[in-house]
């Protein structure tokens, strides 16, 4: 039955290929029916994998060397099996699944070096070298390149050399070293040329123009990616296919030729849906924003700007850093204990050669005395490995727990550190109307602060969020509070625009943002006339809401709630930077909020969904009525009950102010 099953399903792959009309394919295909020598029927799965890889039907590519890592994990054929791993790290990597790629990755390199297969060893490596280079660790990355490269100069592989060079330029490209970048780039076009690998030129082509474009230079930018794309149109390499269009939209978008742009970017996004490439999908939605901005297709830019988040949270989230790490020492451990295994079997074989040597020479009448000495030593030295291995085990653990306690110390120094930074929600000042502070950090430190300033008869007052959460986005806040402190240190009494103007480039400047970063923050601040009462306003992405008792039937019963839009546009790199909107209100018996978008955005109720904007603005409206600090009670109890279970996803940070 189950020999039936795999026949059926051989095939309808077999009939899925034919009417696919690739000659390759469907050679490797009759070659597969026909053979019958299982290890060479290894290598044709492994073949027609890469077939089906090279024309981005990754769904089959995955299913056929699945086929070929079953049938010589059978057989115990080791280099046919590390090809299989390997083959099917390729179509992961391009997925975007870069913890089961590096997975592969490390277990296709393990059997390699147990066979001493140098070729294969280089390609893993180069492989490992990767997925490091796309979660942006540039030294791993390039360290996995050079010694891929090592071996393929020491073993004469053109093709593989011409791979490393590429490789290398990209990440000194990435380090901003241009000159270096290019110099790999055109030794590995040269070689590449030389051995008529197309796809290789296509990829060293589109490289160079990779640093024209950065440089600059559009036009000769324009002029190696046209070139890349009529090469990768030619092979049919679809993933080659997507970065041309994408990288050819971008520079049409540089040169303010925006239909162009969108035409290509939805091209590139298509193509990358359908090979379902994820750094392909995360960038191609990125620069199709972009390009609706330009254009003020403003919705159109927000639902591309949701999706190229979403694609970039999937690619670089904490969970897939842990497996990366995870999958790096478990092939670390295996590593040492299987050189730990074959010391000691190397050990005991000299052991037993030796005592087959005693044995002979030793007379018959020494025998038995001479059997149960070694027997004795046998057991001794069990025995004092045993206790040797529990003390080192012992040492370990002891070790591995004050390096926990250590990093769990060195944070909460840091949280004392920003509690420091942080004033105390009563400490603000002493002039400030009824007001609350509801502040409630994911991890032991936070991303989310708050910051005020009593100035000149004038109180300010903020509420920011900063890129990340935990260690990063605390470092990040860290530096918002003193940019804030520094940017207002001198008398000049400034607006709130003028300082989210100021604090924009201070964050640009010292932090290098740019379209490869995107360090900044999202805020909310207000300037408070303690004398007339008087407010005034700006925001970087996130709004102020207003509450007032009104009779108006769009209002919440007897109360309305007014948003006040923020400017579109972080503290950070943005493409085209705008002056921020100063807004000033006089009104009375009114009840401002300053928020951060952790509150909204939690996930629970029922049905474990978000808590949602609309939520946050009925509970408010419910609660205005309310003293401040009962209103700050009830939306922490809120808050709490809303989660329950579930983890939290943000920092939160909510401000309430009454005038």
């Amino acid at each position: 039955m189950k020999k039936l099953i795999l026949l059926l399903i051989i095939l309808n792959l077999f009939q899925h290929i034919t009417l696919a009309q690739n000659p390759i394919t469907d050679s490797l295909l009759k070659l597969l029916k026909t053979n019958k020598q299982d290890t060479f029927r290894i290598n044709i799965l492994n073949d027609i994998s890469k077939e089906y890889r090279n024309t981005g039907d990754y769904e089959f590519a995955i299913s056929y060397s699945k086929q070929a890592e079953t049938l010589a994990t059978k057989l115990n054929f080791k280099k046919g099996l590390a090809k299989a791993l390997n083959a099917s790290g390729v179509i992961y990597e391009i997925q975007g699944s870069y913890p089961k790629a590096l997975d592969y990755y490390l277990r296709s390199l393990k059997i390699r070096e147990e066979i001493g297969d140098k070729k294969g060893i280089a390609n893993s490596l180069n492989n490992i070298g990767i997925i490091y280079y796309y979660q942006r660790d540039y030294p791993k990355a390039l360290n996995n390149y050079s010694r891929s490269l090592k071996i393929r100069e020491e073993i004469k592989d053109e093709n593989g050399i011409a791979t490393c060079l590429n490789n290398i330029g990209i990440i000194y490209k990435n380090q901003g070293e241009h000159a270096k970048a290019l110099e790999h780039y055109f030794r590995a076009l040269k070689i590449r040329e030389t051995i008529d690998d197309k796809k290789g030129i296509a990829s060293c082509v589109n490289n160079i123009g990779n640093i024209y474009f950065e440089q600059g230079h559009y036009p000769k930018a324009l002029e190696y990616y046209l070139h890349s794309l009529k090469i990768n149109e030619e092979i049919g390499d679809k993933n080659g296919l997507a970065s041309s269009y994408i990288n050819l939209g971008d520079t049409y978008l540089k040169i303010g030729n925006e239909t162009l742009a969108i035409e290509y970017e939805i091209k590139a996004l298509s193509l990358a849906n359908e090979i379902e490439a994820l750094d392909l999908i995360k960038t191609a939605n990125e620069f199709l924003s972009n390009a609706y901005a330009k254009t003020n297709q403003h919705q159109k830019a927000f639902e591309h700007y949701k999706a190229f988040i979403n694609a970039r949270d999937s690619l670089f989230n904490e969970k897939n850093t842990k497996k990366l790490l995870q999958s790096e020492l478990k092939f670390d451990y295996e590593k040492k204990e299987q050189a730990s295994k074959l010391e000691q079997e190397k050990k005991d074989a000299l052991a037993l050669e030796e005592q087959k040597k005693q044995k002979v020479i030793r007379n018959s009448f020494m025998g038995g005395f001479v059997l149960l000495f070694v027997l004795s030593i046998v057991i001794f030295r069990s025995y004092r490995n045993k206790k040797i291995a529990n003390e080192l085990i012992s040492l370990q653990k002891n070790t591995i727990e004050e390096k926990q306690k250590h990093i769990l110390d060195s944070i909460h120094y840091a949280k004392r550190i920003q509690e420091a930074l942080l004033k105390e929600e009563q400490h603000v000042s002493n002039h400030l109307p009824e007001h609350f502070v509801l502040f409630k950090p994911k991890d032991i430190i936070s991303g989310d602060f708050y910051w005020a300033l009593e100035k000149q008869g004038h109180l300010y007052l903020a509420a920011a969020d900063c890129t990340g959460h935990g260690v990063p986005g605390a470092m990040m806040s860290m530096l918002g509070i003193a940019f804030l402190n520094e940017i207002n240190g001198t008398n000049e009494l400034l607006s709130p625009a003028e300082i989210l103007n100021r604090l924009r480039d201070k964050v640009v400047k010292e932090l290098g943002s740019s379209g490869q970063t995107k360090d900044g923050m999202d805020i909310s601040l207000c300037k408070i006339n303690l004398e007339t009462r008087a407010l005034e306003w700006a925001g970087a992405n996130n709004p102020l809401w207003s509450i007032q008792s009104s009779s108006s039937p769009g209002g919440f019963g007897n109360k309305e709630l007014k948003e006040i839009k923020a400017d579109k546009q972080p503290i950070g790199y943005t493409d085209v930077y705008k002056p921020f909107t100063n807004h000033t209100f006089i009104e009375k018996n009114c009840t401002y909020y300053l928020f951060t978008d952790g509150y909204a955005d939690q996930f629970g109720g029922p049905k474990g969904k978000k808590f949602k904007y609309k939520s946050m603005q009925e509970k408010l409206i419910n609660l205005y009525d309310k003293p401040l600090e009962t209103q700050k009670n009830e939306l922490a109890t809120i808050f709490d009950e809303w989660k329950g279970n579930l983890e939290q996803v943000d920092d939160v940070c909510v401000i309430g102010i009454r005038i």
